[in-house]
């Protein structure tokens, strides 16, 4: 129980506590079972005092209790911190057992060195705080607010953090093994090298979030939000992309883990996969005000024939990431149409792609009369998917024949995707379906 002349003092006052604390520093302080609801322990010196049992429920919302207070090497078991306000608390070295923070506010409090196994943090409020190397195994922090938090080696394994937010939180070297963080937020969090094998991150948010050289070996990343992560040297293996009643689908990326269970589970997906791959078409040309009304006119009639156009401009700068982009969008096409009529329209980023396309049938356009392009005969010589030249009069002219025009680049196309799966004669055979098809058409 605690000590009636001690619990006396405090209540008169943190300046009177505070006055005989310093002149009293051997007495052992003992406020064990005593209610300190409501009352004012602003930058109380609790140092090494007995609050055991001590209870601060249904504190009112604008009560300071141990706000700035000194609770360092303070003994904390079977105590009750439910609302209480521990804003940048220290609570260094202290002892915290079997106690309950459910919805406290502990922002910038300083748990360094706490043993706070099994405590429950229950929708607290700890920005800011300090819980660098604290074990923390099996504690409750399901709907906290970690932001900002030093939680730098702590020892959280088999945590319950689920929905808590950890939004620029450093959780360096932290031990999270078999720790349910589903739903959390981990949008800019640091966690190089920490450990998270088996650890429950469904529906996490890992936004921008630091994950060099961290262990996510067997993971749960069923619903995961992964962005912009920094995944440099991490381990991945056996990531786990279905929910726990569902059968075990893993995967060793955990930037694909979402997009692979999205191409499992949702039929729209699967709809916008193979409409790149069976029917996009890529425009290729130049963005001048004459070349432009072609290319439009292009676009309008192909999209009429049940395809996907999709145009680019070449009157860029040549850099880099437009030829990478380039090459992308060419591997997905199903065939290529490039307008070649003017010649300096041809850049850099096209004599790269070609040679590698193999699966992409190419159908050069040009005006007729205008200038040949030197190197295009080169590749129609060298590369088979490389098409004839076809030449127009006008956009009318174009635009009626377009279906023939057409037809040998989807026929080779088809050849493309069959080959390595079927026999050359079931190719032929469907190659000849294609033509017959077409023909009924008016091709």
């Amino acid at each position: 129980m605690a000590n009636k002349n001690h619990v006396a003092v405090l209540k008169e006052g943190m300046d009177s506590w505070n006055k005989w604390r310093n002149s009293h520093p051997r007495v052992k302080v003992n406020l064990s079972g005593a209610s300190l609801t409501n009352q004012d322990l602003r930058f109380g010196n609790f140092d090494f005092v007995n609050l055991e049992g001590v209870s601060l429920d249904g504190v009112k919302a604008d009560s300071a209790t141990f706000w700035h207070a000194n609770l360092r090497n303070a003994t904390i078991i079977n105590s009750s911190f439910i609302n209480a306000n521990l804003w940048s608390a220290d609570l260094r070295n202290s002892v915290i057992l079997d106690t309950t923070f459910q919805e406290a506010i502990l922002m910038s409090a300083d748990f360094t060195a706490v043993d706070l196994e099994g405590i429950v943090f229950f929708k607290s409020y700890l920005q800011n705080a300090i819980l660098k190397g604290c074990n923390l195994q099996r504690s409750h922090f399901q709907f906290a607010t970690l932001i900002e938090t030093n939680l730098q080696g702590a020892d959280l394994r088999r945590a319950i953090l689920a929905d808590a937010d950890f939004e620029r939180a450093n959780l360096r070297f932290a031990k999270l093994q078999g720790a349910h963080l589903d739903g959390s937020n981990l949008t800019d969090a640091k966690l190089f090298r920490a450990n998270l094998r088996s650890a429950h991150l469904s529906r996490a948010r890992l936004i921008r979030t630091d994950l060099r050289r961290a262990d996510l070996e067997g993971s749960t990343v069923y619903g995961i939000s992964a962005w912009d992560s920094r995944l440099d040297n991490a381990k991945q293996t056996n990531l786990i992309i279905t929910p726990q009643e569902q059968p075990t689908v893993t995967v060793d990326d955990l930037e694909i883990a979402q997009f692979v269970y999205q191409l499992l589970e949702n039929r729209r997906v699967r709809e916008i996969i193979d409409t790149i791959t069976s029917k996009v078409v890529l425009i290729l040309g130049r963005f001048t005000h004459e070349r432009k009304l072609v290319l439009d006119a292009l676009r309008i009639h192909i999209r009429g024939m049940n395809f996907t156009p999709i145009l680019f401009d070449f009157d860029k700068p040549a850099s880099k990431d437009l030829t990478g982009t380039v090459e992308t969008l060419a591997r997905m096409a199903r065939f290529i149409v490039a307008d070649i009529t003017d010649p300096s329209c041809i850049p850099h980023e096209l004599a790269t792609i070609v040679p590698f396309l193999r699966t992409t049938p190419i159908i050069p356009l040009k005006l007729a009369g205008s200038p040949e392009y030197t190197m295009l005969k080169d590749w129609q010589e060298s590369y088979k998917w490389v098409l004839e030249t076809y030449e127009y009069y006008d956009i009318q002219a174009l635009l009626k024949s377009l279906p023939a025009v057409i037809a040998p680049a989807e026929k080779m196309a088809i050849a493309f995707r069959v080959s390595d799966d079927v026999s050359p004669k079931d190719a032929r055979q469907r190659t000849r379906r294609s033509n017959n098809a077409s023909g009924a058409d008016g091709v």
